[in-house]
């Protein structure tokens, strides 16, 4: 894991492309792309359900499967499955994919969707 942050912080631009689940209401979500606090604006009216949302810590377990993965003896699964609750789709099969991000003086991410409701 360690590697793979190195990766994605080396590149030049420091930036990537993400997807915004569909008519997602207005507020402070915790994203993966490892992990960005982000606020969404505009007028979506769709919101994750319990079943979306994770405590953190505390939503996986030292014994749950892919949390400890050797990484010394060269046995690494070739199946990885990222611990995670399940991936919001929000208000449709369609996803937003556009989107532009600031970051204000108090290093607060926010994401604009070209999405406003449905």
């Amino acid at each position: 894991m360690g590697r793979i942050w190195s990766l994605l912080t080396d590149c030049g631009n420091k930036q990537w492309t993400s997807t915004t689940p569909q008519g997602l209401a207005p507020g402070n979500y915790l994203i993966r792309h490892e992990c960005a606090q982000v606020v969404v604006t505009g007028s979506g009216t769709a919101t994750p359900d319990t079943s979306y949302k994770a405590a953190i810590p505390g939503y996986c377990k030292d014994s749950d499967a892919n949390i400890k993965v050797p990484i010394n003896n060269c046995q690494i699964p070739h199946k990885y499955a990222i611990p995670r609750p399940p991936i919001f789709k929000g208000t449709g099969a369609k996803r937003v994919g556009d989107f532009t991000a600031s970051k204000s003086h108090q290093n607060i991410l926010t994401l604009h969707t070209n999405v406003h409701g449905l």
